[in-house]
């Protein structure tokens, strides 16, 4: 765990190598991610198949949870504390996040499924990419902790302005396997 200004003790997320970001400029990034998560809680709330598994109902109320704990901060434009809130519930959405991923099949192979599941993961990286592009240790540095998260989650840094390695289609093949192209774009209609 590393220090805030404050003398608290944060979780730490894992460390990326993208530029410094001001702490304003972070929230308003982090609050248009919070968009997507509210909507992969949507609709994983409200489906029909995930009624049959109810180990998975953490999911939906996880994201729920997290996009509250910031909203207060949000509305008063409070990007210290919104940071703070963000950072401290991190690891529970990183872990349902891991959930998902691995159990969603269990309920339904649907595209819709895959792609909530490949949101969601892609959601609490990009969470963890702008949280540590901010400094919020005196000595500017947050220190990943020993098997803080998957390292599909922790990118180091782009060195090639033209690598596309975060695109859709490449988080797509790291979620499924190499040997596996997506499924159902062409044929399935979303429903």
């Amino acid at each position: 765990m590393a220090q805030d200004m404050s003398g608290g003790r944060q979780p730490e997320v894992p460390r990326t190598g993208y530029r410094p970001l001001a702490p304003e400029e972070a929230m308003h990034r982090l609050n248009v991610i919070m968009a997507h998560l509210w909507m992969v809680r949507r609709f994983l709330k409200h489906a029909e198949e995930l009624e049959q598994a109810p180990h998975l109902h953490e999911v939906h109320r996880v994201i729920f949870d997290y996009v509250r704990a910031v909203e207060p901060s949000w509305q008063r434009r409070d990007a210290r504390e919104y940071l703070r809130r963000a950072r401290g519930k991190w690891p529970k959405l990183q872990r349902v996040a891991e959930l998902l991923s691995q159990e969603y099949r269990q309920v339904s192979d649907h595209t819709n499924f895959e792609m909530a599941a490949l949101s969601l993961s892609g959601c609490v990286q990009q969470i963890a990419e702008i949280l540590n592009a901010v400094s919020t240790t005196p000595s500017g540095s947050i220190s990943p902790a020993p098997g803080a998260g998957p390292e599909s989650l922790a990118h180091p840094a782009k060195a090639d302005p033209c690598d596309h390695s975060d695109t859709k289609e490449h988080l797509m093949q790291q979620m499924l396997g190499a040997d596996r192209p997506p499924t159902g774009f062409a044929a399935e209609e979303d429903s």
